[in-house]
């Protein structure tokens, strides 16, 4: 895991002093945006896994009207959901309202799609780590690969997915 945002060196005093981050309240930043897109749980796996992709794809569209284009943010596979690492392309600035800054515009942009995760503690999935509930790894997924949908997606599990990428196979994760 790691840190949503990124903390001034100030914390590294705080933490002495406090024994814990909990309650700082210095300037923060961000390097990307991660949007998360949660597995859609409605009971009927074949109508989650394909609500969950038309959100990634709702999002995507969202970002298109906006002129965000795809070198701006890479499509990652979390191990049950997807998350977005976007670019700073709203220019976001050090300050210690970052987190609720970036949570209202969020909302405002994406907030049917996603769960607003932008707390200023908030700890996020990293690329490339295991998934434990589901033994499969956080990886990017190319953007054109993304829109092939044969190939994208089949339900291994209620709430699990299995990509047929090769990034996707590991050995530890569920047959």
């Amino acid at each position: 895991y790691r840190s949503m945002f990124l903390y001034h060196e100030d914390i590294n005093e705080y933490v002495k002093t406090n024994g814990t981050g909990n309650g700082y309240n210095g300037i923060q930043n961000i390097d990307k945006i991660v949007i998360d897109i949660d597995y859609v749980k409605d009971g009927t796996p074949d109508n989650g896994g394909l609500k969950t992709i038309n959100n990634v794809v709702n999002i995507i569209d969202e970002m298109t009207k906006k002129t965000i284009e795809p070198e701006h943010y890479t499509i990652w596979f979390s191990g049950t959901g997807f998350h977005i690492h976007l670019a700073n392309v709203y220019g976001f600035q050090p300050s210690n309202t970052i987190a609720q800054q970036v949570r209202i515009t969020m909302q405002r942009d994406f907030g049917n799609y996603i769960d607003l995760i932008y707390d200023p503690r908030r700890l996020i999935r990293a690329g490339f780590s295991l998934n434990r509930k589901t033994n499969l790894f956080k990886v990017p997924i190319p953007y054109t690969d993304f829109f092939d949908f044969e190939s994208c997606i089949g339900i291994l599990d209620p709430g699990v997915y299995l990509l047929n990428f090769s990034l996707l196979t590991s050995p530890i994760a569920k047959t």
